[in-house]
């Protein structure tokens, strides 16, 4: 998990720093205007940036039932992964 909330950091970075081209270019392909696109495209980091901080709180760890007529486990699926 810690590893991939680092390569989510680091697209947020390589996206904010890019953002202005990233918007020119979209806007010659979608036709709308630079503005417009440079304002939906700033909220990329910060959405690669939340799930960043969630993939650093993933511990694998869940916290046990007191009822033990219950099973309680996780799960680990790659996701992604096609």
């Amino acid at each position: 998990p810690r590893q991939r909330a680092r390569v989510l950091l680091k697209t947020a970075q390589l996206l904010t720093d890019e953002i202005g081209w990233l918007a020119e270019a979209e806007s010659r392909q979608t036709g709308r205007c630079v503005r417009e696109m440079r304002a939906q495209l700033a909220r990329l980091p910060e959405w690669l940036e939340h799930f960043a901080a969630l993939a650093q709180g993933m511990e694998g760890q869940v916290p046990p039932f007191s009822d033990a007529k219950h099973l309680n486990y996780v799960r680990r699926v790659p996701l992604g992964v096609c």
